[in-house]
């Protein structure tokens, strides 16, 4: 049985679409070409940030999963192992797991994260990026993610990476039924 890692944000649920639906821009979701879009909205960095976290403090947990996502895993979910690695900040990660465990917990049932870094984090760094928590496990098969940049760092360790389209990624033209699709045959065949 395979283990496949799945990003939260942007993947099983949508939330830079949400979070720019309550941004006063003339920018829509589908004109987005890099994430995180705080110079292509014209803001600064820190603004963008403190924006986010907002929006994580109080919208988070209200959003709903990405319905095709869902759907999947009810399908196919219990073909392979599955776990969450998220680049979320430290202080957020408590929302996001609960989050995760409230709509995927049947399926997906370790939560890991890179802490995005904040100004004012204390915490002690074990890994600056997904690439490194990847390397560092050695347990994962499959990387289902949005980011160019860690679908790289894991193809670059012999994992499989499938990018979710986004309007920032080179997957921007590819469908989602075909990302599912394609996991779908990856865990449909035997694996020693």
């Amino acid at each position: 049985m395979i283990t496949i890692a799945w990003d939260i944000d942007d993947v099983l649920n949508n939330l830079t679409e949400e979070w720019l639906a309550t941004q006063p821009t003339p920018h829509s979701f589908h004109s987005l070409t890099c994430n995180p879009p705080a110079e292509l909205l014209g803001l600064p960095r820190a603004q963008y940030l403190e924006s986010l976290d907002h929006f994580r403090a109080t919208r988070y947990a209200g959003m709903r999963p990405n319905p095709l996502i869902l759907e999947w895993f009810k399908l196919h979910g219990h073909l392979a192992r599955h776990v969450a690695l998220s680049a979320v900040p430290r202080t957020f990660a408590p929302v996001s797991a609960a989050w995760l465990l409230t709509y995927f917990g049947d399926w997906i049932r370790s939560f890991s994260f890179v802490p995005s870094p904040r100004p004012t984090d204390k915490h002690p760094v074990y890994d600056k990026c997904k690439g490194e928590f990847l390397a560092h496990t050695g347990k994962i098969d499959v990387l289902v993610e949005d980011t160019e940049a860690n679908a790289i760092a894991a193809q670059n360790l012999g994992i499989s990476a499938c990018l979710y389209p986004q309007p920032w990624n080179s997957a921007k033209d590819s469908s989602v039924q075909e990302l599912l699709s394609h996991l779908t045959d990856l865990v449909s065949k035997p694996h020693p």
